[in-house]
C-alpha cells in the first residue's frame, strides 16, 4: 500500500457449501488497524483503505481462516468476496483427563477433614502449640 489515496473495499462472506452468507466473521486489512465484522448479509465494507495492494484476511470460529490480496485504486471501490469451509476442531481427550484430576485434587487439598482424621489434625495441632509455646 503506498498511502497517497484511498479507495472503498467491499464484499460477501459466505460458506463454501451452498452459499450461505456467513455473519460475525471477523475481516481484517493486514497491515493496518482497519478490522470489522461481517453483517447478517455476510457483508462486510470499509470505506477509506490506502490505495496499493492490501491484503485481506478473515477469520470465524470454526472455519478455516481465508487470506486474500486485492488492488485498491484511489476513488474506486474494490469488490472481494470470501468462501468459507469449516474446519475440524481436535479436542484431546487425555487433556481433558488431566484437567479434571488436577481439579478433582484441588478440591481434595481445600476440604477440611472430618471425623477420624479431624481427630488426628487436631490433636497434631494442639501439640504444635505446646512445641511453640
Amino acid at each position: 500500500m503506498n498511502g497517497f489515496g484511498f479507495g472503498r473495499l467491499t464484499g460477501t462472506v459466505s460458506l463454501a457449501a451452498g452459499g450461505a452468507p456467513l455473519q460475525e466473521a471477523r475481516v481484517f486489512v493486514v497491515g493496518t488497524a482497519l478490522a470489522t465484522v461481517t453483517g447478517q448479509d455476510g457483508k462486510y465494507t470499509f470505506p477509506r483503505v490506502p490505495s496499493g495492494t492490501a491484503e485481506v484476511r478473515v477469520l470465524r470460529l470454526g472455519y478455516q481462516e481465508q487470506k486474500k490480496s486485492v488492488r485498491i485504486l484511489d476513488g474506486q471501490t474494490a469488490t472481494l468476496d470470501f468462501t468459507m469451509t469449516p474446519s475440524v476442531v481436535q479436542v484431546q481427550q487425555n487433556a481433558h483427563w488431566h484437567n479434571a484430576q488436577a481439579y478433582r485434587a484441588s478440591i481434595h487439598d481445600t476440604q477440611q477433614p472430618s471425623g477420624a482424621d479431624a481427630d488426628k489434625t487436631d490433636r497434631a495441632d494442639k501439640t504444635d502449640k505446646k512445641k511453640a509455646g
